[in-house]
């Protein structure tokens, strides 16, 4: 995170105009770092939208869970609950886990000790079929289907 800091650091002087090739490179750095993704411009606005990205990101409170790349946490019916890894709190992974069935499995990682609130535990069963009842599959007879042509009509010419 020493680069991180270093680009805080001179990220007002960077966005006035002081932009050199030496901090536009620490700047892809980092945002890779940061984000997991490459940046897709290289003009001026490109790198201070970037600056504004890393700023916002080291700026977050950290949180102890982790989503998997890509998932996205939703809640039907509130967007406020809607979530990714660039928007995750512990109270956010929190609510999920505990009223969004199988919202367990989005997690890439979730600190030892959390409860595991919608999901089973791993390895045990929800319920057990009766061993009394059978099902029994009976077989289809197949009949043979003869389909009859029409005589063709006669053209009059």
């Amino acid at each position: 995170m020493a680069q991180a800091d270093e680009v805080r650091a001179f990220a007002r002087d960077f966005v006035n105009g002081n932009q050199t090739a030496e901090r536009r490179s620490k700047i892809r750095a980092v945002y890779y770092q940061l984000t997991g993704s490459r940046m897709t411009g290289n003009c001026s606005t490109c790198y201070i939208d970037a600056v504004f990205k890393i700023l916002k990101i080291m700026d977050k409170e950290p949180c102890k869970y982790k989503l998997l790349k890509g998932a996205v946490l939703t809640a039907f019916g509130d967007a406020s609950k809607t979530c990714t890894n660039l928007t995750l709190t512990d109270e956010l992974a929190e609510w999920h886990l505990r009223n969004v069935r199988g919202a367990g499995r989005k997690f890439a990682f979730i600190p030892p000790g959390a409860p595991n609130y919608g999901d089973p535990e791993p390895g045990t069963e929800q319920e057990e079929k009766p061993a009394s009842v059978e099902h029994k599959i009976t077989p289809v007879k197949k009949e043979k289907v003869v389909i009859k042509k029409a005589p063709a009509k006669k053209r009059n010419r």
